[in-house]
């Protein structure tokens, strides 16, 4: 599925009171619950600005964590139930790299959904944030 789509479909999102989100555990935890996805994040690579939620056309719910850090904003998109992404190119370790609405994306396909890393940012900064 074209991933301008997928974006599309998500609509407006919903903020979020999440907790504590300062460190790697009670990140991974917080998308688990709210997603049923667990992102490979071993260290927190910046500050959580905010947090919000979309119900998907299936029912499920995708997460954005929205982070700081020197260079300025980065989204992580977590949504499940969504596999064969169009129109991104291989990159290694799984990950695909491409854009979606003219934005820098990386996609991690992962357990029947997708973790994708947004942000004005070259392939290599998303790849390893």
């Amino acid at each position: 599925m074209p991933m301008g789509r997928v974006v599309s479909e998500l609509g407006s999102m919903t903020q979020l009171q999440a907790p504590n989100l300062s460190q790697p555990q009670a990140l991974r935890s917080f998308l688990l619950d709210q997603t049923g996805q667990t992102p490979p994040i071993s260290s927190m690579p910046a500050q959580v600005v905010d947090v919000a939620y979309a119900i998907q056309p299936d029912g499920g719910r995708a997460v954005r964590v929205r982070f700081r850090d020197s260079e300025g904003i980065v989204a992580l998109l977590v949504i499940p139930g969504v596999t064969g992404v169009e129109g991104f190119e291989p990159i290694g370790d799984g990950m695909l790299a491409g854009t979606v609405n003219n934005i820098n994306c990386v996609i991690h396909p992962e357990n029947g959904g997708i973790i994708m890393l947004i942000g004005d940012r070259d392939t290599n900064q998303r790849r390893n944030f």
